[in-house]
């Protein structure tokens, strides 16, 4: 039933009717409240939830406001509960993740370095659109997630097109390299989804953003970020897959399995 109200919302925006109107504290506190209780409604699947949730939108409707502001306050109801179904989302993916592998992994523990500075990486991946999870794995993988460039010249996320000087990194400087990789990732993802023969091989496309991707997306960008080989697929790939379960055990974790350690991790904290 909820489905119904959002896409609701979503009719009213696809309309594309402006509004200037600025809400208020008193405004934003009353919509809280009525964004509240619909999703208390929601949440307690009663019989007559459409019922209730409409005559809430109903009562709202018929106040003595104008227009503009009417529009403002759907804007901002809108928001709020698109902003907690992306969420449950999110949830749910990664709930439905652990609970597949955690009782398979080879468990070593995540990095104390990934964990410190998880709230770091959240922020420009939150800011990108782009799983936080995701980024951590691959700074693992690649660097142990030191604030830090290797002597290679090439990074924390080892691009090879990118060329850094080898030294400490402040943690300004660690977020302009992050939204260096997030970019370059970004830029990867365009080129396999625009590949038909990728289309044909794969017959998958990468979706991924901050709240929402499933694990055949992880596996696809792995496998893409290492280099698509011939002999390529998402079960066997080792880039993606070593200490997923006792026969792909190996001396370290790699991609899948150190996100699915964050993820634990993140789910325990």
């Amino acid at each position: 039933m909820m489905k119904i109200i959002i896409l609701f919302l979503i009719f009213l925006f696809w309309i594309n009717l402006s509004y200037s109107y600025e809400l208020t504290k008193d405004d934003i506190n009353k919509l809280d409240s009525i964004s509240n209780k619909i999703l208390d409604i929601s949440k307690s699947k009663q019989n007559n939830f459409l019922d209730n949730v409409l005559s809430y939108i109903e009562k709202f409707s018929q106040e003595n406001i104008n227009d503009d502001k009417k529009l403002a306050y759907l804007n901002y109801l809108y928001s709020k509960i698109n902003d907690y179904y992306k969420n449950e989302i999110s949830n749910n993916n990664t709930l439905n993740l652990i609970q597949k592998y955690q009782n398979e992994i080879i468990w070593n523990e995540l990095k104390l370095n990934c964990k410190n500075y998880y709230d770091l990486v959240d922020s420009i991946a939150k800011q990108n659109d782009f799983p936080t999870e995701l980024i951590i794995a691959i700074w693992s993988k690649e660097y142990n997630c030191q604030l830090s460039n290797p002597t290679n010249w090439h990074g924390p996320y080892q691009i090879f097109s990118y060329y850094y000087n080898p030294w400490e990194l402040s943690q300004e400087d660690f977020l302009v390299e992050t939204q260096d990789f997030i970019d370059f990732a970004k830029e990867k993802i365009d080129y396999f989804n625009s590949n038909k023969d990728y289309e044909i091989r794969f017959w998958k496309k990468i979706s991924l953003s901050y709240n929402n991707y499933n694990e055949n997306d992880i596996k696809l960008f792995s496998i893409l970020y290492n280099w698509i080989r011939n002999n390529t697929d998402l079960e066997t790939n080792l880039y993606t897959n070593w200490n997923l379960n006792n026969n792909l055990k190996n001396s370290s974790d790699w991609i899948f399995v150190i996100l699915l350690k964050v993820l634990i991790w993140k789910n325990k904290n």
